[in-house]
């Protein structure tokens, strides 16, 4: 049992140094929020599986307010903007194909960073934000898994040590079973 719980401990402090690394924040000092951000790639998510893994790891799908931002993460985060998710949703029965948008933290949707002619509601299904190429936005359907992932906002970064714990915790709780 101490040899598994000291396992996980090593590899607890593995996975927070290399997510950590990951990590890009936009200073303060620098004009920025102070957040932390980091393309998540990983194909085979629908808008809402990208929504649980954000929050699997304390944060959300990026909310992109206003062009500093936007420039951060394209100049940053990612090289190319080729089919990554970005928080931005439009609810049910929202005007198409440009009404109602909204952040999935709620903050206030006034910037937009759309590429020619969209958003369109293509098929009539497209109420999810993705960011393409030229890092400009197209509103695509929220179901859909082939896109690259999905970009991470964190207002903050876990502290090491209560990850350590959450692991010690789970190790624990494994070996009682």
């Amino acid at each position: 049992m101490r040899r598994t719980i000291f396992l996980t401990l090593i590899i607890s402090v593995c996975a927070v140094n290399a997510s950590m690394a990951a990590l890009v924040q936009w200073k303060v000092e620098d004009g920025g929020n102070g957040h932390y951000y980091e393309a998540i790639s990983v194909s085979g998510l629908t808008f809402d599986d990208a929504r649980v893994s954000a929050e699997l790891r304390d944060g959300y799908v990026v909310t992109i307010t206003s062009q500093a931002e936007q420039d951060f993460i394209s100049s940053h985060v990612i090289s190319d903007g080729f089919g990554y998710r970005i928080g931005g949703f439009q609810p049910i029965g929202s005007p198409e194909p440009d009404g109602g948008w909204e952040w999935v933290t709620g903050e206030k949707f006034d910037y937009t960073n759309w590429y020619s002619g969209e958003p369109n509601n293509q098929f009539g299904i497209e109420d999810t934000l993705v960011m393409w190429a030229s890092n400009q936005w197209n509103d695509g359907p929220g179901s859909y898994q082939n896109y690259n992932g999905y970009i991470l906002e964190m207002e903050m970064i876990p502290q090491p040590a209560t990850i350590l714990i959450l692991g010690l915790g789970a190790a624990m709780a494994r070996n009682r079973m």
